[in-house]
């Protein structure tokens, strides 16, 4: 009879053992889970920067681009009307 009492003691201890160790595992799962909530929204922040920053690059490419054409076009101009003759 004593053996089955401390038995049971020891089971029920084991069973509480366990029963704490499974509430520290969903709150660790629980903060883990938020961990990586904040983490996927940051890179998701980070990589719509990037999108961001890439498009502009191009756009700025683009202008310098389309500037040097209007630079070169106006060089030869210019050298056009240095070449003419004044009185003409």
């Amino acid at each position: 009879m004593l053996l089955c009492l401390v038995l049971s003691a020891v089971l029920a201890g084991a069973c509480l053992l366990r029963a704490e160790d499974d509430g520290q595992v969903r709150q660790r799962i629980e903060t883990l889970q938020a961990e990586n909530a904040r983490l996927a929204a940051a890179l998701e922040e980070r990589r719509l920067q990037g999108d961001q920053d890439r498009a502009n690059r191009e756009q700025l490419m683009r202008r310098i681009d389309a500037m040097s054409a209007e630079i070169k076009k106006l060089k030869t101009e210019l050298a056009f009307f240095r070449q003419q003759k004044p009185g003409k």
